[in-house]
């Protein structure tokens, strides 16, 4: 696999992610169970968040709406909501490291503002430094109002960088997301469970 430049996703990729742990934590709060069930994540309210199209407050109160909690705290659903985010294992840490010996690395993540805030504050942050700011860029799909797996984020962020798509490896957990990369020219690799860090080679270095 010939490659100059890395594309990473961040949850599930770099960062762990544990939904059965923010759906107890709601469930504890008061949501019925049922709600979660069937694409639950993957539609409405959440998809706006990572779009970036609702703000943060207007995320609250329809989270107050849809999930029966109209005495719900701002802040225990934004605790329930980041729950999600299980955290980061040293090894990524130290083969983003050993990536970045070899060149330019960058990110590009379906993620909603909370989530993005987390990060940078505590998930992302490894001996002092956010590891947010070893990338060359940075796309957050809120900041964009574009989402994966749209052909036009894969668009910008060749535009922004001026790569060429050939050259770079885009690494994501979810195969619609690769299969839309490839269609633009990105190499892609499917990685899960931090199994990327081995296939390129990180892991040994």
């Amino acid at each position: 696999m010939t490659y100059k430049y890395l594309l990473f996703d961040l949850g599930g990729v770099l960062v762990d992610l544990d939904f059965k742990r923010s759906i107890e934590a709601f469930i504890e709060l008061g949501c019925p169970p049922e709600l979660f069930q069937g694409e639950f994540w993957s539609a409405g309210i959440f998809k706006e968040v990572d779009r970036g199209t609702i703000s943060v407050e207007a995320f609250y109160d329809e989270i107050r709406r849809i999930g029966h909690l109209p005495h719900v705290s701002n802040d225990d659903i934004m605790k329930a909501w980041n729950q999600i985010i299980a955290g980061v294992p040293e090894r990524v840490f130290k083969a983003l490291i050993k990536a970045r010996e070899q060149g330019p690395i960058y990110l590009l993540s379906n993620v909603g503002a909370l989530h993005w805030d987390l990060c940078h504050q505590t998930i992302m942050r490894y001996q002092g430094e956010d590891a947010l700011n070893w990338f060359e860029k940075t796309f957050a799909s809120f900041e964009l109002h574009l989402l994966k797996p749209e052909a036009a984020i894969y668009r910008h962020v060749i535009q922004e960088t001026g790569l060429r798509p050939e050259d770079i490896l885009f690494i994501d957990d979810r195969q619609e997301n690769l299969d839309a990369a490839a269609a633009e020219g990105f190499q892609v690799l499917l990685s899960t469970d931090h199994d990327w860090i081995d296939h390129l080679g990180f892991g040994q270095l």
